[in-house]
């Protein structure tokens, strides 16, 4: 290996590293005010996505050098980005970091957009084959719509109660 191909290498290996160190930092934040200081309307649910950020951010920290997290990312983020979405639209801040954080409004939906389109980057410069990008992008819309339409059955559940 040359020296310029050894520095490439190594530079990816940064951004990725650094990409998923934010990541990280965001999701235990996040999975910390829902564990321990959930929505008091959501408490059951915030505590479970609370858990599988926890778990998600173990899986980004030990496979971050695989395009195939970085697409199945893109969907979960573009998940997410569907029920923050759904809070903008009702005019409500989003309960992404439970009660611990409130955020301002449309900062999730912000963060979520940040982290769609880094993991879109970086599965590109992992190698990410097109076909695989665009059955991720396909998918990812459908996760922001099933996402969407969570957060709707939410509010309209709490509001019946």
């Amino acid at each position: 290996m040359d020296d310029k191909s050894s520095l490439n290498v190594k530079a990816l290996r940064a951004i990725i590293f650094g990409f998923s160190l934010f990541v990280g930092i965001i999701l235990l934040v996040a999975a910390t005010g829902k564990i321990f200081f959930p929505v008091p309307s959501f408490v059951i649910l915030e505590r479970f996505v609370g858990l599988f950020e926890v778990l998600f951010c173990l899986v980004i920290f030990f496979l971050r050098n695989r395009w195939q997290l970085w697409l199945a990312a893109a969907v979960i983020f573009a998940g997410w980005e569907g029920f923050a979405f759904y809070w903008i639209k009702v005019k409500l801040p989003c309960p992404c970091m439970g009660a611990m954080l409130p955020m301002p409004k449309g900062f999730a939906a912000i963060l979520d957009l940040i982290f769609y389109f880094g993991s879109y980057a970086l599965a590109a410069l992992l190698g990410a084959k097109r076909k695989f990008i665009y059955l991720s992008l396909i998918s990812s819309l459908l996760a922001g719509l099933i996402g969407f339409a969570f957060a709707d059955l939410l509010l309209n559940l709490i509001n019946k109660v």
